[in-house]
Parts: C-alpha cells; sequence; structure tokens
C-alpha cells in the first residue's frame, strides 16, 4: 500500500462501526462552535456527509474531519478516538467534547513534514497493445507503440526518484480494459496514469488533454452510476486492511460509508494531479493545452485511487505524428508528466492541495 498511506488515517478514522443508539446531548458541541472558538472555515460534503474544519497555524495549515455515526476523527492526519460519535442533530453536526483538546494542541504544534515523498507507488497504463493498435497515424506511427515507449519512459523516471511502479503491459500485448482496472486495484497505487494519444476527424486539431472520471455517468444498461454505487462495488472488489491503525472490521454499512468518503477524495485528488499535467506537458512540448476534462472511461471508473488519463498529442496532425515518433519527444512527454507526479507529490505534502 503505497499512495494510500496518505490516506491510512482516514481510513481508521471513518471505518469504526457506525452507532446505532443515538446519544445524549451531554458531552457534545456543535461543530460549528468550535470553529468559531479556533478561527477554523466549516466546509461540508453533503454527498458523503463529512464535515471539514480547516484553519491557518504557524508552518502550515490543520485540517480536522468527523463524519457523524464515527466515534473518531482525523486531527492533522491523525487518528483521534472519542468516547462517543459525532452526529446530526437539526441540520447541525455534534462533535464530542473531548475533539477540543485535541484541536487546541494541533493548533500548537508545527508540522514537520518531508517536502515530497507520500507517492511511493504508481501504476501507469500504456492504452491499447496488442490485436488493438489505437489510433494510426497519416504516415503509420500506432498509438499502442508510443503509449508503451512513453509509459517505460515514465516508469524509469519515477524509479529514479525510488518510486515504486508497475505497469499494466510491459511488451506490445494486449490487455483487457477491466483487467487494466483489476491490476491497479490489485497493487493498491498512490496513483494510476493512463497513457495515450489522441486522433481527430480534424487534421489540425492538436495539443494534451487529462481526463478525470465524471462524478456521475451511464453504464450500459443506461443507469445512472454514482460515487455510491462505486462505493458499492469497490466494497465488493477490494478488501481494506486496516491492521496498521487497530480499527476494528468495518460492517458492510461501515465499509459503504467509508468508500464514499475515499472515492470523493480520490476524485479531488485527480483533478489536482490532471491540473498538474497541464501545467506541465503543454509546457514541456510546445502542444496547446486542452485542459482538464471528464470523461467516462473505463480504467477511470473501476480504478479506486487518484486516476488520470492523458493524451499526450495527436497522431492525426501529421506534423504532431511526427514529432511522437521521436524518441526525444517521447522522453520530453515522460519528463512533463514525471514532473507533474513530483508537483503533486509535493503540494500533497505541504498541505497545498487541501479542499
Amino acid at each position: 500500500m503505497a499512495r494510500r498511506a496518505v490516506l491510512a488515517s482516514w481510513l481508521g478514522a471513518l471505518v469504526l462501526l457506525l452507532c446505532s443508539c443515538a446519544p445524549e446531548r451531554t458531552g457534545y458541541v456543535r461543530a460549528s462552535e468550535l470553529a468559531r472558538e479556533f478561527e477554523l472555515r466549516v466546509e461540508q460534503d453533503p454527498l458523503v456527509g463529512r464535515v471539514v474544519l480547516v484553519g491557518e497555524r504557524p508552518g502550515g495549515v490543520l485540517e480536522v474531519v468527523v463524519s457523524p455515526g464515527l466515534d473518531a476523527a482525523l486531527v492533522d492526519g491523525q487518528l483521534q478516538r472519542l468516547p462517543r460519535p459525532s452526529r446530526y442533530e437539526r441540520g447541525e453536526v455534534l462533535v464530542a467534547e473531548e475533539l477540543r483538546r485535541a484541536v487546541r494542541q494541533a493548533l500548537l504544534v508545527v508540522p514537520r513534514r518531508p517536502v515530497g515523498g507520500l507517492v511511493r507507488k504508481v501504476v501507469i497504463d500504456p492504452g491499447h497493445g496488442g490485436k488493438d493498435p489505437g489510433a494510426i497515424g497519416p504516415t503509420g506511427v500506432r498509438e499502442k507503440d508510443v503509449n508503451l515507449d512513453v509509459s517505460r519512459r515514465l516508469a524509469r523516471m519515477l524509479r529514479e526518484r525510488g518510486i515504486k511502479v508497475v505497469l499494466t503491459r510491459t511488451a506490445d500485448v494486449f490487455v483487457e480494459l477491466e483487467e487494466r482496472s483489476r491490476i491497479a486495484n490489485r497493487e493498491q497505487p498512490d496513483l494510476f496514469l493512463s497513457i495515450h494519444a489522441d486522433a481527430a476527424p480534424r487534421a489540425s486539431a492538436e495539443g494534451a488533454t487529462t481526463y478525470v472520471v465524471q462524478e456521475e455517468f451511464q453504464h450500459r444498461d443506461r443507469a445512472t452510476v454514482t460515487i455510491a454505487d462505486r462505493a458499492a462495488l469497490a466494497a465488493q472488489e477490494t478488501s481494506l486492511n486496516l491492521d496498521h491503525v487497530g480499527a476494528r472490521p468495518p460492517t458492510r454499512t461501515g465499509q459503504l460509508a467509508l468508500w464514499q468518503v475515499m472515492l470523493t477524495e480520490y476524485r479531488r485528488e485527480s483533478r489536482l494531479l490532471a491540473e498538474a499535467v497541464q501545467r506541465s506537458l503543454p509546457k514541456e512540448t510546445g502542444q496547446s493545452d486542452r485542459g482538464v476534462r471528464e470523461a467516462a472511461y473505463s480504467v477511470l471508473k473501476w480504478t479506486y485511487c487518484p486516476s488520470v488519463l492523458v493524451e499526450v498529442g495527436f497522431l492525426s496532425n501529421r506534423t504532431w505524428e511526427v514529432r511522437l515518433g521521436q524518441p526525444e519527444f517521447r522522453e520530453q512527454t515522460a519528463r512533463a508528466i514525471a514532473r507533474a507526479v513530483f508537483e503533486f507529490d509535493r503540494e500533497l505534502s505541504l498541505g497545498e492541495g487541501l479542499p
């Protein structure tokens, strides 16, 4: 488990058993009151019900995460067990009074976090392969070859920085889309990067694009799939090892609540990574910036970690096809994506990507 180390304390705080009985009002304080007392701002996520208190302190940012029904909180990335679960009352979130002391102590601590080092494992997915060539340029450059070469170069650069890398394919072989997601979920990486080259009917189309998963999308049966639906599937397919935080095994309800929180966080971090790629790739390669977009690509829908799909350029554009066929340009492309990963890692370490 690598990148998930960033969220390890989340797991401990959020998988504790949901309390079945309503606690007494005694021993509680409103989250809004706590925020006013310590000059924190309140951010509520109605989708998963969590409440985040965020504030400045010497040397960085303090973040406190509470979720109604759970008898723990996440204070500055550390699990804080509470004697009573947080809960809703008349539209407000109540938290155990003991949280006040933990917040007060955290505000006095100057964080000493390393710059970088939170991204420790990455799965790279070279798109297409084998019988599936992907896009083919006017002079015959095949997308599957571009994807694999760029992915290998990217893997080398990440490994040089001490990051463990797993590729969904290392040769010109065909890998089913579902298997690519299974590989990523089995490896439990910190990031998933799917590498592709673009094509369009208009020969003049050019530029780099990075995709993140849509919040909701249509499935094959035309039913709308939400984060809650993805959470249910994740709970079925992926087990959560929480021995390192001493948490009790989660109930079915607890797993669903946890996965909704995790998938929401992963989607936010996916956008942070995508934005970093778009700051780096066009600048490094001289292409147009086509921005961060949302899509329902299979490898994004069913991969349970921060995930992006990068279109490194248009093979249908003769000028850019020539460049995408050049080893030097592929090296530039890989370097740009690697720099984006390092920038993303730095943002997480410094707390600059907090909501």
